[in-house]
């Protein structure tokens, strides 16, 4: 699988993990630092840590057997996650996963 097609299938996970837990998706932030870039994101008011560990249950729980290694190449690109703090809340975000990876629904 290409780096888009898991770039894709990640945003389509976190999308629908955001919809499943009543947090904000975002499929197009540009945080500090992107110049413009868009990538996706998640507005909440837990502690990313939490979001995290949720998001990475969240997809170890949807995925089969079958699609193991997938999912290890999903948790990796989302180690790369950046916050930004919105004032009543915060936004984490993955700038390694554009916009334009994320389908709308």
């Amino acid at each position: 699988m290409s780096s888009t097609q898991y770039n894709k299938e990640t945003a389509d996970i976190v999308r629908n993990f955001c919809l499943d837990e009543g947090y904000e998706f975002y499929p197009d932030y540009s945080g500090r630092g992107m110049y413009g870039r868009k990538c996706i994101g998640i507005s909440h008011k837990d502690t990313t840590a939490e979001v995290i560990t949720r998001l990475a249950a969240y997809l170890l729980e949807s995925v089969n057997d079958d699609a193991i290694e997938n999912a290890a190449a999903i948790l990796r690109s989302l180690k790369d996650a950046r916050q930004d703090n919105l004032g009543l809340g915060t936004i984490t975000y993955w700038p390694n996963i554009e916009a334009e990876d994320a389908s709308e629904n």
